[in-house]
């Protein structure tokens, strides 16, 4: 091991003061070794992952020692009973609303959505429905950050009580007054319009949602507004019932 000048009246080492080193049978005594020295029985001791990780850091730039955003993934909310039946052809907040506080959103942050439920149609006049994911005082689409298509469901046989589920990612790019958001949505069921190819084509293609280019759209952080996903039948001839619901901050 390398050891330091030390000075010849003293002692002591002539530039490092003396620090702590924990020896095996004698405790913690001061130490007069090298920060160097220090450093190499420190890792010695340091725990597999602990040396795995240093060793990744000096080898690959990438993966160098750097800032940390100290973020984490966070349960926000989880609903405890159904939702109240959606019925009326106009959009509707399916699930209660949940308002997020003013500036809580940052650049970098991922919110997430997921709901579960049940869907119904009539037999020949099932119209269709849009889901959506807005940011609004009210829970509605004043901010529409992702909307799906419209849905159509099966002509030839009504849909009773199906089960779907739907899911959003919201990112916030930036933040403050003119802030900028981008949404995307993903929807699992099983009625679609099957009465020709294209349509059932067309309608399985708006699993995702938006069903092409997605964009950014402008949002305010700097007050306190709901991220909240919406229903709009086109008939009052569907129903929807939302069973649970989960909100995310993923960062």
């Amino acid at each position: 091991m390398r050891g330091t000048l030390l000075d010849p009246k003293t002692g002591r080492p002539q530039s490092d003061p003396p620090g702590l080193a924990d020896v095996p049978g004698k405790g913690v005594v001061m130490n007069y070794l090298s920060p160097e020295v220090d450093g190499e029985r420190m890792l010695h001791r340091a725990p597999d992952h602990v040396k795995a990780n240093l060793a990744k850091a000096s080898q690959d730039s990438a993966f160098n020692p750097r800032g940390s955003m100290q973020a984490w993934s966070e349960t926000l909310y989880v609903t405890l009973a159904d939702g109240a039946v959606v019925t009326a052809a106009a959009e509707a907040t399916f699930v209660p609303i949940f308002t997020l506080p003013a500036n809580y959103l940052y650049p970098g942050r991922l919110m997430k959505w997921t709901v579960m439920g049940r869907l119904s149609s009539a037999i020949t006049t099932p119209g269709t429905f849009t889901l959506r994911l807005a940011y609004s005082a009210t829970g509605l689409g004043a901010v529409v950050v992702c909307s799906s298509g419209a849905f159509a469901p099966s002509t030839s046989a009504a849909a009773t009580n199906l089960t779907f589920m739907s899911t959003w990612w919201a990112i916030t790019r930036s933040n403050g007054t003119a802030g900028a958001m981008m949404g995307w949505g993903k929807t699992e069921w099983t009625d679609y319009n099957e009465a020709s190819l294209a349509a059932l084509t067309g309608n399985m293609g708006m699993d995702m949602s938006p069903q092409s280019a997605p964009a950014t759209v402008a949002v305010d952080t700097t007050v306190a507004r709901a991220l909240n996903p919406t229903y709009q039948p086109s008939l009052g001839t569907a129903s929807m019932t939302c069973h649970a619901a989960i909100l995310e901050a993923l960062t």
